[in-house]
C-alpha cells in the first residue's frame, strides 16, 4: 500500500506573509513525499534488518536542512537526501514486515504498516506545523535526533531468517526487473499515475472552492480511512481474485473524480473518501500479487513496486499538471476531474488488453507443484518460472473448475 501518502497536509500551516529578515524558513511541505517520489529500488538481501538499519540512516537527512537555514539552495538537496532514504528504506521495512510470514497473514501485516505510516503523516504535519515560522531550526534538530534514534533502534531487531540455501552472492548478481511480474508492476504505475492527480491538484482545486482548513480536514478525513479501514479488510482485499480488486479499486478512483467535479464542500469530502477506498484495494492488493507472482527476495519485490509509484508519480505531475493548466486556463477546472475519472475507467482496460488474453496452457502443474512462490531470496528452477506465468493467466481469469493449484486466484 499505499504505505506513504504525500505531505500535502502541511502546507495548511504556510502562511502568506514573508519572514523578516535574511533568515529562511524552510516551508512545511519540505518533507518526503509519497512512496516512489525518486523511483530507487531496494536490493534484494535476505538479511532486511541490516539493511534497515543501513539505509535509515540516510532518513537522517532531514539534519542538512538545518544549514539550509542559512543557505536555502540546500533545502533542495536535504529533500532529494530524504527521499533518497525513504525509497531505500520503505521496501526493506516492508519486506522485514513479512519475513518468515505464511501468505494468509501478509495482508495484516502490510496494512498494520501501511496504517502506522499513514497515521504519523497525519500527526506529524499537525505537530510540526505551528514551529516551521517560529522555531525552524529547533524543529529539524529535534527530526534529526528523533532519525538518529530510530537508526539505533533498527540494531535491536532480530535479522531475518535466511532462506535455505540462498547466499548474498547470489542475489548481487540478479538484475534489477529480473524476475519481474509484469501486471502487478504495471498496475502499481497505473494506480499511482491516477491517484497523484488527486494528490497533486487538489490543493489548487479545493482551495480556492473551500479553504485551506478544510482541504487540510479532507486529507485527515484520508489519513484516518487508511489507519482504520486497510485493517480491516485486509484480509478481503487478500481473498479478492486480482481481476476484480483491480475493477473495485480502479472504479473507486473513478467515482471519486467524478464527484470532485461538483467543487462542493460535501463533493471534496465524499470525492476524497472515495478515492482513499480505491487506493486501498489497489495498493495492498498489488503488493500482494508482486510477492505471490515475482521471483527473488521480498525486499527486491517491494523495491520494484516502489520504482512503478515512482513513474506513476512523475508521469502524473508532467501529463496531469499540463491537462490541468488547459482546463484551468479554459475556465472549467471541474473538467479536469472528469477526464481523469475516464482515465480511470479505459486505461486499466487498455492495459489488460495489451496485456494480451492468456497463453495455452504448458502444463504448469506437470511437476505436481503445490502452487507456492519460492522462498524469498531463492532461484526457482527454470520450470518454475512457467509454472507461475500459466498460473498467472489463470489468476487474471478468475476462478475455474481447472485450476490444480489448489489456490485461490489473487491470494
Amino acid at each position: 500500500m499505499r504505505g506513504e501518502r504525500g505531505g500535502a497536509a502541511a502546507r495548511e500551516f504556510r502562511p502568506a506573509r514573508t519572514v523578516r529578515s535574511r533568515r529562511w524558513s524552510a516551508p512545511a511541505n519540505c518533507r518526503r513525499s509519497r512512496p516512489g517520489a525518486d523511483g530507487r529500488a531496494a536490493p534484494g538481501a535476505p538479511g532486511a534488518s541490516l539493511r534497515s538499519f543501513r539505509d535509515r540512516r540516510l532518513r537522517s537527512c532531514p539534519g542538512a536542512l538545518l544549514a539550509a537555514l542559512r543557505w536555502p539552495p540546500l533545502a533542495v538537496g536535504a529533500l532529494v537526501l530524504t527521499c533518497c532514504g525513504a525509497a531505500l528504506y520503505l521496501p526493506a521495512n516492508k519486506a522485514y514486515l513479512v519475513a518468515g510470514v505464511d501468505e494468509e497473514r501478509r495482508p495484516a501485516f502490510l496494512s498494520a504498516g501501511n496504517a502506522a505510516l499513514n497515521a504519523g503523516m497525519a500527526v506529524g504535519p499537525l505537530v510540526a506545523g505551528p514551529f516551521v515560522l517560529s522555531s525552524p531550526g529547533w524543529l529539524f534538530a529535534t527530526v534529526t535526533a528523533l532519525f538518529a534514534a530510530v537508526t539505533a533502534g533498527h540494531a535491536l531487531l532480530p535479522a531475518a531468517a535466511r532462506a535455505a540455501g540462498s547466499t548474498g552472492a547470489e542475489q548481487r548478481g540478479r538484475g534489477l526487473l529480473t524476475g519481474l511480474a509484469p501486471l502487478p508492476f504495471a498496475a502499481n504505475a497505473l494506480a499511482f499515475y491516477l491517484y497523484f492527480h488527486f494528490q497533486h491538484y487538489l490543493a489548487v482545486y479545493a482551495v480556492e472552492r473551500a479553504s485551506g482548513a478544510f482541504y487540510s480536514l479532507v486529507l485527515l478525513v484520508c489519513f484516518a480511512l487508511v489507519v482504520v479501514v486497510q485493517p480491516l479488510a485486509s484480509g478481503l482485499i487478500g481473498r479478492m481474485p486480482y481481476p476484480v480488486a483491480l475493477a473495485v479499486g480502479f472504479a473507486g478512483l473513478a467515482a471519486g473524480m467524478a464527484v470532485l467535479a461538483a467543487g462542493s464542500r460535501p463533493a471534496l469530502l465524499a470525492g476524497g473518501a472515495l478515492i482513499t477506498a480505491g487506493d486501498i484495494v489497489l495498493f495492498l492488493k498489488n503488493d500482494l500479487e508482486a510477492l505471490r507472482r515475482s521471483t527473488g527476495s521480498d525486499a527486491a519485490v517491494f523495491g520494484r513496486q516502489r520504482l512503478a509509484a515512482g513513474l506513476g508519480a512523475c508521469a502524473s505531475g508532467l501529463l496531469g499538471g499540463q491537462l490541468y493548466g488547459f482546463v484551468e486556463r479554459a475556465g472549467h477546472t471541474g473538467w479536469f476531474w472528469l477526464l481523469a475519472a475516464a482515465q480511470c475507467l479505459l486505461l486499466p482496460a487498455l492495459l489488460l488488453a495489451v496485456r494480451g488474453g492468456p497463453r495455452p496452457d504448458s502444463g504448469a502443474d506437470a511437476r505436481g507443484g503445490t502452487g507456492h512462490r519460492d522462498h524469498p531470496g531463492t532461484r526457482g528452477a527454470p520450470g518454475d518460472r512457467d509454472d507461475r506465468d500459466d498460473r498467472d493467466d489463470r489468476d487474471d481469469r478468475g476462478a475455474t473448475a481447472d485450476d490444480t493449484d489448489g489456490r485461490v486466484p489473487g491470494r
